[in-house]
């Protein structure tokens, strides 16, 4: 049996999806801290509907600049790279996200290279505490933590191999996650 409830509740999910990732979207372009958040903003045009299905449907995602978003230039947080050709494909970890219905709205600000402690890009702007801008964030995941302690996504990807999730995560009163490989023994 097709239509009737079944229709009704995809047209809701698929509508509550949208609308979901459309208040993100404003509130991302009029955040006054999105500059230090985001190094690109979101690839995706705003007339193309979000994924209406899926355990993330609606939700919003991030990932740091070193993570590849198809058809937006990873730069690293360097001017070096700034003009390379955009990613041909989403990363594993992006590309999953999607698959489970997330929406990708941008890349996050960074420390140059992944290589620091400060939370400061010269090109692309400091990376400010979320609860206190006289401090930093804290090593080279910083742009990821103040897109979601500000509320601008639900998720944001850093990177971490010697904490660069877990101390500005810290530092910005959110939760961040550093995954063991498939054998349990962290790989450097």
């Amino acid at each position: 049996m097709t239509g009737g409830l079944e229709t009704s509740l995809a047209e809701l999910t698929r509508d509550g999806a949208a609308s979901r990732v459309r208040a993100a979207r404003q509130r991302i372009a009029s955040h006054p801290r999105r500059r230090h958040a985001f190094i690109s903003p979101d690839p995706t045009p705003a007339d193309v509907a979000p994924p209406a299905s899926g355990p993330l449907a609606g939700a919003v995602f991030s990932v740091k600049d070193n993570i590849d978003v198809a058809g937006v230039t990873t730069t690293c947080g360097s001017r070096v790279l700034e003009h390379a050709s955009p990613a041909r494909d989403d990363a594993a970890i992006t590309a999953s996200l999607r698959a489970l219905g997330g929406t990708c709205v941008g890349k996050n600000n960074m420390h140059e290279f992944a290589l620091g402690a400060t939370g400061t890009n010269d090109r692309f702007g400091p990376m400010p505490n979320p609860w206190d801008i006289s401090r930093h964030v804290g090593v080279s995941s910083g742009g990821s933590v103040i897109a979601v302690a500000d509320g601008m996504v639900d998720i944001a990807v850093g990177t971490d191999s010697g904490g660069s999730v877990r101390m500005p995560a810290s530092f910005g009163g959110i939760v961040g996650f550093n995954f063991l490989r498939d054998n349990g023994i962290k790989q450097y």
